[in-house]
């Protein structure tokens, strides 16, 4: 008899231990299941904090943050600033719509990106307006041939509901080191060299 009770006790202490053990696994997966979400969440945030919401190009925040570094760092000279402003995009929005416009954005800016180097960094600071960070230039002059490269890619016309729509973009460069060092002084230097295609037609290539 003695012997039957030692073995029930002791089964039930077995039994026992593995149920806790069970439950300490399932409380070990919840946590991981929820550091793994919070981990995802984070990302999230922090992707949303960096980048448009509409083009998924980083947004003007986290473009000059990076250019600031970039610049900071030196060794990447010469460093290229773009600043691109389409032509006719207001008339695509009073003719088709804003659901239109919001998808020639999309295009133009998946179609820049596809055009510059796996290291460059386009940007979308918002309205029709996108700038492009093309560090490590082998020439200040490539940062020109570079933008007139992204004009052509922009000359080739985009579907829009369905309707072809054509459009063209007034590109401002500027470089570092000649241009100065110092982030918003390239950021003025090609907004001016920008608007100086606009008003001698459009459609065109300026350098600071």
């Amino acid at each position: 008899m003695d012997r039957k009770t030692r073995f029930l006790t002791a089964q039930f202490q077995l039994d026992t231990l593995r149920r806790e053990a069970e439950q300490e696994r399932q409380r070990t997966q919840k946590l991981l299941e929820d550091h793994t979400a919070l981990q995802e969440d984070h990302a999230l945030l922090a992707h949303r904090a960096a980048h448009d919401p509409l083009t998924g190009l980083a947004n003007r925040a986290h473009f000059q943050a990076v250019a600031e570094q970039t610049l900071q760092r030196g060794q990447a000279l010469p460093v290229g600033l773009l600043f691109l402003d389409l032509d006719g995009f207001k008339a695509v929005n009073d003719t088709l719509g804003h659901d239109a416009g919001d998808d020639l954005l999309r295009q133009v800016g998946a179609r820049l990106r596809a055009e510059v180097r796996r290291e460059d960094l386009v940007a979308r600071p918002g309205g029709d307006e996108f700038t492009v960070l093309l560090p490590a230039l082998r020439d200040p002059q490539d940062a020109r041939a570079i933008g007139l490269k992204l004009l052509q890619a922009l000359s080739q016309p985009f579907t829009v509901q369905g309707q072809s729509v054509a459009i063209s973009a007034s590109v401002g460069a500027a470089v570092a080191p000649q241009d100065g060092l110092a982030f918003a002084e390239l950021q003025r230097r090609a907004d001016e060299a920008m608007y100086r295609v606009k008003h001698s037609g459009r459609n065109g290539v300026q350098t600071a």
